[in-house]
């Protein structure tokens, strides 16, 4: 009864709410169902993430994020950031290829991995899988994940090799981190380019068996969206209007009392007939909605129009700007020869030539033969590996390579015995004339 006079209370809060809303179909862009999770009550809050779709189509602040009910009805939401934390131990490991059977009163069962005790571990039964063995981390909701580390610290029963893949279905899978050998260390952590998955399949190579203590996987920072869902109707969440308003809601909700929905795949929005820079070419064709171009000229045919593209003679669709200078990377000129990066045969050094003598694709101005990354202008042993540059006698030879120790003690060794025997003379003269004077 309290929690019905709650809610009541509530949803009469926030009807003002309503009156606020600038929501007009036809000025965004993209569209996502968001589907209610099946254990949602006829009301509740209802909490989804947002994925890297959504990351990448909305504005930075997501103040174009809009949630919609049905033909136009505007529902308020919170909108909660979190910066990345571990998050397996909120899910399960199944599926695991094979169990060694207990021994000795002690079992090895795959929830050991997540218990926060090294002392325990986790062990596939070797008879079975003598070379390689998987399971799967349940994280019991999709999350964007980026890393995970791995505790496993005897080097005769460890993995030398780890494949992840990651799938939402427990039938479609995606690698998101192909093979790859990593040496012995009692914590290794992988990372991953940012994966938005509820599965992670962790498939190993191993010697002897497969034992891990501890496994940790860490979030992306991620962005939730809570709002009072209702079941049984259809809601959707809209974003794509760069000149959208900030929403006025304020409402407070807590992820920890959330039912957990998701969103689907992205959907340009069919309704929308925005036109932001005004060139007669409504925003979802327009290859610069925001520049006026109506001849919609692309010459690198990479979909962004050239009037906004940071690289209109180069494909770069991303639009990647590492230093933020307006030019894209790909049309980056570092050394400033006058030659972009992507066709210098040495990028981090000046030369308009781009002589190549060996044919080797390396300009002679950035030639490394020993690959000791000093390149051979100012490698003082060009043929010889020395990433020290070690020179002892200071004669721009080094060690490495130098035949002949310019120090003249090195060069002329008999001179040094010389002096010593000139020394020795000496005091044996002088003690002579000494002991003639005493007598």
């Amino acid at each position: 009864m309290k929690k019905t006079l709650k809610l009541t209370i509530f949803l009469l809060l926030l009807f003002p709410l309503f009156i606020l809303a600038d929501f007009n179909i036809e000025n965004w862009l993209f569209y996502k169902a968001i589907i209610l999770p099946e254990n949602l009550p006829e009301k509740g809050p209802v909490a989804i993430e947002l994925d890297n779709e959504v990351f990448s189509s909305a504005r930075s602040d997501f103040g174009d994020l809009r949630i919609i009910e049905g033909e136009g009805n505007e529902i308020p939401f919170s909108l909660i950031r979190k910066e990345g934390e571990e998050i397996a131990s909120r899910g399960e490991i199944i599926s695991p290829s094979s169990v060694r059977p207990p021994a000795e009163g002690l079992n090895f069962d795959p929830e050991r991995m997540l218990d926060k005790n090294s002392a325990t571990y986790f062990e596939n039964d070797y008879r079975i899988e003598p070379k390689r063995a998987s399971f799967i981390i349940d994280l019991k909701r999709r999350a964007l994940t980026k890393r995970l580390m791995i505790l496993s610290t005897d080097p005769l029963h460890t993995w030398t090799s780890i494949q992840i893949e990651g799938s939402n279905d427990l039938e479609e899978w995606e690698i998101i981190k192909a093979k790859v050998l990593i040496p012995f260390s009692p914590r290794r952590e992988i990372a991953y380019p940012e994966s938005f998955f509820q599965y992670l399949k962790l498939d190993f190579e191993h010697t002897g068996s497969l034992r891990i203590h501890e496994i940790e996987v860490y979030s992306a920072s991620e962005v939730f969206l809570l709002f009072l869902g209702e079941r049984g109707k259809d809601y959707r969440l809209y974003y794509g209007n760069d000149l959208a308003k900030m929403p006025p809601y304020k409402i407070e909700l807590s992820l920890e009392n959330a039912f957990w929905g998701y969103l689907s795949r992205e959907f340009v929005n069919p309704k929308g007939k925005a036109d932001y820079d005004k060139d007669g070419i409504q925003n979802q064709i327009d290859n610069c909605p925001f520049a006026s171009n109506p001849d919609q000229k692309d010459t690198d045919r990479d979909g962004i129009g050239d009037v906004c593209d940071n690289c209109p003679t180069f494909k770069n669709p991303n639009q990647l700007d590492k230093n933020n200078n307006g030019l894209g990377d790909i049309c980056e000129d570092d050394d400033k020869d006058g030659i972009i990066n992507l066709l210098d045969n040495c990028p981090n050094y000046p030369n308009p030539d781009q002589k190549d003598e060996n044919k080797n694709g390396v300009g002679d101005a950035c030639e490394d033969f020993d690959n000791d990354r000093i390149i051979n202008d100012k490698d003082n042993c060009p043929d010889d590996y020395n990433p020290d540059q070690a020179d002892k006698d200071r004669d721009k030879i080094g060690d490495a390579c130098d035949p002949i120790d310019d120090r003249w003690t090195e060069k002329y060794p008999w001179l040094l015995w010389g002096v010593i025997g000139i020394v020795i003379i000496t005091i044996i003269y002088f003690c002579y004339r000494l002991l003639r004077k005493l007598k």
